[in-house]
């Protein structure tokens, strides 16, 4: 920068063969190249950090980016170290999204280990596969999950994610493969983002503060029909003595509480 040079530490640290000098981005090394170049393959980053240190890498750079055009706009003469600070100022910021971000989760799982022991098996599926596709849904769109973000804007967001068929890039035995991902049913969706609005209820109840924005955000009426029709025949109510090779159980639906007899 105006024949001023400067280092920033980025904490990232990689094996040399790791390291594109041209593209300055990190590179997937597989166990044939590994094998080839004589390394260890368990010393190399995997495809996950691969992509993860890119990212972070292009994030340094697009504020970088914008820093300098503050300063042009605002006609401000600056320095590389004022583009430092900018830096470490967005550091901080990120290191508070990733916290709150990891609060949410954290409760997920929380949530999930609690009630692991007299719920149903299989009883918690719903909510263990929630809570990896809003990992993936953060992955995917860089965002960070909060529950003061939760609002109308990330169901609408989150329900085309889920929608939508999606190739991803994975890792298996040290090779990379393509994989699609299909997009879920009407039905299982409208389960999934009940389920987090029975979960934003949960954390309420623990103390959490929540943001109230998620809660204009209706299923459409196809996705309703299609839940509550695929349910009809458990959600009524039996009041009479049951034997002892009855089971009594409850299905939350849109906050209301029904009850149904499994006969075993």
């Amino acid at each position: 920068m105006s024949g001023q040079r400067k280092y920033y530490r980025t904490e990232i640290k990689l094996h040399p063969c790791s390291w594109n000098a041209n593209t300055q981005k990190a590179v997937y090394v597989d166990k044939k190249k590994a094998k080839a170049l004589s390394v260890d393959f368990s010393s190399l980053s995997t495809f996950k950090e691969v992509e993860d240190y890119n990212s972070y890498l292009q994030k340094l750079i697009v504020t970088i980016t914008e820093a300098e055009k503050r300063f042009k706009m605002d006609n401000i003469a600056y320095s590389v170290e004022m583009v430092i600070e900018k830096l470490n100022n967005q550091k901080k910021a990120v290191t508070k999204k990733e916290d709150a971000s990891n609060v949410f989760f954290d409760l997920l799982q929380k949530y999930i280990m609690d009630h692991e022991d007299f719920r149903e098996k299989g009883g918690l599926s719903t909510y263990k596969s929630v809570k990896t596709h809003l990992q993936n849904y953060c992955k995917a769109t860089g965002k960070k999950l909060t529950f003061e973000n939760i609002d109308y804007a990330f169901f609408q967001s989150f329900q085309t994610f889920l929608l939508q068929d999606r190739k991803v890039m994975v890792e298996r035995d040290g090779e990379i493969k393509e994989k699609t991902i299909k997009g879920l049913n009407n039905t299982t969706i409208a389960k999934r983002l009940s389920t987090i609005k029975s979960f934003l209820n949960y954390a309420k109840r623990e103390g959490i503060s929540v943001s109230d924005k998620y809660k204009d955000f209706k299923l459409t009426a196809k996705m309703r029909d299609n839940f509550c029709r695929t349910h009809f025949n458990f959600c009524c109510f039996h009041v009479f003595d049951i034997s002892l090779s009855n089971c009594l159980h409850f299905l939350l639906i849109d906050g209301i509480v029904m009850g149904f007899l499994r006969i075993v």
